[in-house]
This record gives C-alpha cells, sequence and structure tokens, in this order.
C-alpha cells in the first residue's frame, strides 16, 4: 500500500494548498529625497526580497533592506548614501 503522505503528488491536502497558492510580483519605486523632501532621484523596478521594519520609541523610526531587479537604472550614488531620504 502506497502511503499518501510520503508522496506530495497522492497527498490530496497538500495538492489543495498548492492549488490555493497564488504567487504574486511586488514593484516598488524609490524616490530619493532632498532636504526640502523634493525629489532627487528614483529607482523601480520588480522586488525580489526584504524587510521593513517599523519602531516608534526609536531614533530612527523605519528601516527596511530591499532587493529588486531595477529597470532603466540611472544612479548616482550620493544620493542614496546612509543620511539619505527615501
Amino acid at each position: 500500500m502506497i502511503n499518501n503522505k510520503n508522496n506530495p503528488l497522492l497527498d490530496k491536502d497538500f495538492l489543495s494548498k498548492l492549488d490555493m497558492e497564488h504567487g504574486k510580483e511586488i514593484y516598488a519605486k524609490i524616490i530619493a529625497l532632498n532636504h526640502n523632501e523634493d525629489s532627487i532621484e528614483e529607482i523601480e523596478g520588480k522586488v525580489t526580497g526584504g524587510s521593513v521594519n517599523i519602531d516608534g520609541s526609536s531614533n530612527l523610526q523605519r528601516s527596511c533592506s530591499l532587493s529588486l531587479i531595477a529597470k532603466n537604472l540611472n544612479i548616482h550614488d550620493t544620493y542614496w548614501g546612509v543620511e539619505s531620504k527615501f
């Protein structure tokens, strides 16, 4: 007798969960801002991973790490430094 739990293709619960999964594509546009919060430069593309952290009790209230596949990339390093707003 074949055990359905050892073969995912015969496991109805697994196949049902797999059928309910929907792949998503997330796109982002990140805009570098000057001290007056005017737009300087932007990067946009398909997000491949990352995280966003929000901490209201910290001086640095929001931080993020983002990986994306950019399109039409033409940026200047000086706008994307540690002290930049985006």
